[in-house]
């Protein structure tokens, strides 16, 4: 479907210092297993019919980034397999893949982060723009009415406007736009708390996915067309 999935593998005795730097930018981009996060007071009604509702909620912020929850509560049943499938994809092809949840987020600064596609490429020399922000899966689950699914933004937004992005077209349900306060993100990453030093480096792999159905002419198809071009 939409995002990237990812295994744990280990390093090859080859890799270069600078593949090996690449790969802890890359780890960065994850939760972090050391941290205890603060709360950031992000509770938003992101986009809703009158059958279906997407919220963000649950917000914590880590040094490196900010970890969310999206809710989906449907009124009747969508989907035979549920609508987990359409929140985190599968590796065989199929119409989740094509017609899921689009996620996006524009920083103050006019970076943007998206669920589409793989996250992040493969490592290589100058693969790795620690600069570009990511967002990634976490965790999460739920039946046929409610969906509770975690992901990950990295790094933590910026003070000024958080923008979120959301739409389901294969659900009637058409971009919206919201704005957060990223001020508070960055605030909250301040009181994060380490707890002892990163763990040893695992590089992980990406797994490609095929590419969703975009709205035409909307936010979505603006960035990744930008992204494909190789513009910031």
């Amino acid at each position: 479907m939409l995002v990237g999935m990812w295994h744990a593998s280990s390093a090859s005795s080859n890799e270069s210092d600078g593949e090996v730097a690449d790969w802890r930018a890359l780890r960065r981009r994850h939760r972090p297993d050391n941290e205890i996060p603060a709360s950031v007071p992000f509770d938003a009604l992101l986009a809703r019919t009158d059958d279906i509702a997407v919220a963000l909620t649950g917000a914590r912020a880590f040094t490196t980034g900010l970890e969310f929850r999206i809710a989906v509560r449907a009124q009747t049943t969508r989907r035979p397999d549920g609508l987990i499938h359409d929140i985190v994809g599968h590796p065989g092809p199929g119409p989740a893949q094509r017609g899921g949840l689009l996620l996006g987020f524009e920083f103050a600064d006019g970076a943007t982060a998206t669920n589409l596609g793989v996250w992040p490429g493969p490592p290589g020399p100058g693969s790795v723009d620690e600069g570009a922000p990511t967002l990634a899966p976490v965790g999460g689950g739920g039946g046929d009415h409610a969906i509770d699914y975690d992901f990950f933004l990295a790094p933590v937004p910026p003070p000024g406007d958080l923008v979120v992005v959301c739409a389901w077209p294969a659900l009637d349900l058409p971009e919206t736009r919201t704005v957060l306060d990223g001020t508070l993100a960055a605030d909250a990453a301040g009181r994060a708390i380490v707890l002892w030093p990163e763990p040893a480096d695992e590089p992980m792999q990406p797994v490609n996915t095929p590419p969703p159905d975009l709205p035409a002419g909307g936010w979505f198809a603006r960035v990744i067309r930008r992204a494909e071009h190789g513009h910031s």
